[in-house]
Formats: C-alpha cells, structure tokens, sequence
C-alpha cells in the first residue's frame, strides 16, 4: 500500500537528485549509525544482521546498478541519478511476479485477527483517479511494513506488539 501517486518518490530527491544508495560499505553498521541522530538504534539492527551495507552494494551491482563512493562516504550510482535506483527496485519487484503495489492507497490502521491464515486486517482510504475516497478493509495472512521515519507507522507496529 502506497498512499502516494507513485512510489519511491522519495528516492527520487535522494541525495539531491543522485540517489543516495547508502554510507561506505566498507565501515562497520555501528560506525555508520553513529551518523544518523534519529534511528540510530533502529539501524542497528538492520546494519547488523545478514544484510548489510556490503550485501545491499553486491545487490545493487547485480541489478546492474554501478556504484561509486564519494569522499564524503556517500554512496551513489555512476550515473548520478537517483532515477537509476527507482527503476531497479521497481523492476525487482516486478520480476518477483507476486508483488502487487497499490498506490494512492493510505493505511489507516492494521490489525491481529486471531492466529489463523488471513490474521491481518490493514484498514486503508484509497483515493481513485476521479478522486473519490473509499475505506476498505484487506485481509492477509503475513504483514510486512517499510514505515520509513513514520511516526503513525510505527505506533501501528507497535500496536501489534
């Protein structure tokens, strides 16, 4: 569910354009997280776990993603445009063949229905291209969230223990 019109808008302003893919791959996960002030611990454990920066550079160069890291640490395409990477994650996804990706569809609210198959609830106002709003409920039996900085996505993780 993306509330947007697109996804990966984000992406796009990344490093001013350039698509900031990630920090060198060559320092530790605990020296990289030093440089974010907000989510610092919360990088921890993504920075440390078996996908790191060096795994997330492999992935990207075997999209055909070209990297480069500039002076400052900074990673980006040789290309210097964050469009590059927005196009390689949409075509991952799509090579996939069972990722559905919903725009203009806000989550409200997600739910634990029991522990049975179809045990999620995700409440989300989707808006149609006349503009109409419409509240609906969808049922799933896994939940996966990308929240980003989202305060309202967070809560609603952790309202799910």
């Amino acid at each position: 569910m993306e509330g947007t019109k697109e996804v990966l808008t984000t992406v796009l302003v990344s490093g001013v354009g350039r698509g900031n893919v990630q920090h060198d791959p060559s320092k530790a996960g605990v020296e990289i997280a030093k440089g974010y002030a907000r989510g610092q611990r919360e990088l921890l454990g993504p920075l440390s776990k078996s996908f790191g920066p060096m795994e997330t550079r492999q992935w990207f160069e075997s999209k055909g993603v070209k990297l480069k890291t500039e002076p400052d640490g900074i990673v980006c395409q040789t290309t210097d445009k964050s469009l590059t990477i927005k196009i390689a994650l949409e075509d991952a996804a799509r090579s996939y063949g069972c990722i559905k990706i919903n725009c203009n569809s806000r989550v409200l609210d997600v739910a634990k229905k029991g522990d049975k198959d179809k045990s999620f609830v995700i409440s989300i106002n989707t808006n149609d291209d006349g503009g109409d709003n419409k509240k609906k409920q969808l049922y799933f039996d896994r939940v996966i969230a990308a929240t980003g900085s989202s305060r309202q996505g967070h809560d609603m993780m952790a309202s799910l223990g």
